[in-house]
């Protein structure tokens, strides 16, 4: 997505969660293995504001001991600085 750092690439800043979201982040990790998820998370941009992402996040389940999680990307309203 463009204008995010995901990269940590050389003059980016550090990617990063807000520290205000973590808690949303791992408690959306954690109800995974039991629905499909949703939440905006703010992440640090190239600018170092930080942009709110709304992601929607579905288990997906390869074999018994594979798993993984699809996650879809979007920007969400700027309302939550």
């Amino acid at each position: 997505m463009p204008g995010i750092a995901w990269g940590n690439a050389v003059g980016e800043p550090e990617p990063a969660i807000h520290p205000d979201d973590l808690s949303l982040a791992k408690s959306m990790v954690q109800e995974l293995a039991y629905r499909n998820v949703e939440g905006v998370i703010r992440v640090r941009g190239l600018d170092g504001s930080w942009k709110p992402l709304y992601l929607s996040v579905a288990l997906m389940v390869f074999d018994e001991s594979t798993h993984g999680g699809l996650v879809t990307v979007r920007e969400a309203p700027t309302a939550r600085q």
